[in-house]
């Protein structure tokens, strides 16, 4: 097949194998990566990634199984990337300690983990300041009953008594107030202290501490998919910046905790490469879905790909840079822009609909069971219309790719 940036039907185009495969062996390296396969340049790396991956999974509650409704204490069942990321993190471990077993329990996984990254520390570090705080009163005045939830978390976390979180950090447009209303989402970065990794009481305590607090997530945007960001003070010692730029940090507030953060640097110019892949293997995964199973929930997230794309690409580039700023970029580097055009007027028209109530022990991925599929409000015309706009944005990308290996 010919990877052309022609008006090409998704008739036309037919199977996009041939775009992955080649997407495949240009990020070889990346694939290797993701799947867990050793790689001794980038061990450091690979641990971090999938260490960080699951402890955001469980601090978040994302780790039970969506078919597990109990209360998330006498959990029973849980997600297979869960068993996925064990396995994949004690083999790369196995690579230095080859006496290695993963512990029985996650929370013992989690600590013992933790203390085993803390060798690759990195003391010299630079410092970023955080100079303003949320301030409530602004949000009131602006429109106390959109921000009531946060308003509630910035409550919650004042008032937490356990010490966890180091820092916490609300960022982007809910900051810079140039949020959509009914679809911009709370983006809140929480920094946790070494006591969480004390002891296996400390670490289930604060998953409970984020699980109560992500009630208000859901209350303000149901739709969200992301939960909080979650580091700890020794990951912010290696850090890649492509994780979680700093740059984001000129575009954020201080809700709870320290106003400086000690960051080390690592080289990350394969996690670069890695999340411009994820993230176009995802839009793909999309592209293959059958309309007929978006709901609001999935539509949201193809949107948010979407609009993440030219940031990752330009992250790739070499320039980290905030997601509004990007858009600013556009003609610079694609050729092809009718997505971004699309996804941003179906950004402005999502139907903002929220739930009276959320209880913790409900699973995120149980949201689409509260939406219908999409209505004449939110047209499904337009989501056919973003996946063959993104497909010829994808070819238009990996084109440019494999003219410059």
């Amino acid at each position: 097949m010919c990877l052309t940036s022609k008006s090409l039907s998704l008739s036309e185009i037919g199977d996009v194998k041939e775009i992955k495969r080649k997407l495949n062996d240009f990020f070889y390296l990346e694939t290797s990566f993701l799947s867990g396969i050793p790689n001794e340049l980038y061990l450091k790396s690979q641990l971090r990634y999938f260490f960080n991956l699951l402890l955001n999974l469980y601090l978040n509650g994302n780790d039970i199984s969506r078919f597990n409704k109990l209360y998330y204490l006498i959990t029973f069942s849980r997600h297979k990337v869960v068993d996925e990321l064990i396995y994949k993190i004690e083999k790369l471990r196995k690579i230095i300690n080859p006496n290695y077993f993963a512990e029985p329990s996650i929370e013992e996984f989690l600590i013992s983990n933790y203390k085993f990254l803390k060798q690759f520390e990195n003391k010299d570090s630079n410092i970023k300041s955080i100079l303003h705080k949320v301030i409530t009163e602004e949000y009131q005045k602006k429109d106390k009953t959109y921000f009531k939830h946060l308003i509630s978390l910035v409550d919650f976390f004042k008032k937490s008594k356990n010490s966890f979180f180091t820092s916490v950090i609300l960022s982007n447009s809910t900051v810079t107030m140039d949020y959509v209303k009914g679809y911009s989402d709370l983006d809140i970065m929480i920094i946790l202290s070494n006591k969480v990794f004390e002891s296996i009481k400390n670490i289930k305590k604060c998953r409970k501490e984020v699980i109560k607090a992500s009630k208000q997530l859901y209350l303000h945007d149901p739709t969200q998919h992301h939960g909080f960001f979650i580091f700890t003070l020794s990951e912010l010692l290696f850090y890649p910046e492509a994780v979680y730029p700093t740059v984001l940090h000129e575009f954020s507030s201080i809700i709870t905790g320290k106003t400086n953060l000690s960051y080390s640097f690592t080289n990350d110019l394969l996690v670069k490469r890695v999340f411009l892949y994820r993230s176009i293997n995802k839009l793909i995964s999309f592209i293959e879905t059958d309309i007929n199973q978006f709901d609001l929930f999935k539509a949201k997230d193809f949107i948010s790909q979407v609009t993440l794309l030219p940031v990752l690409y330009i992250q790739y580039k070499g320039v980290y840079i905030y997601k509004r700023d990007a858009f600013q970029y556009l003609e610079k580097y694609f050729n092809n822009t009718s997505a971004f055009s699309t996804a941003e007027q179906l950004r402005k028209e999502f139907p903002f609909k929220r739930v009276s109530f959320w209880p913790s022990f409900i699973h995120p991925t149980v949201l689409p069971v509260y939406y219908t599929k999409i209505n004449n409000t939110y047209s499904l015309k337009k989501i056919t219309q973003l996946k063959k706009e993104v497909l010829l944005l994808i070819i238009e990308i990996t084109d440019k790719l494999l003219n410059e290996k």
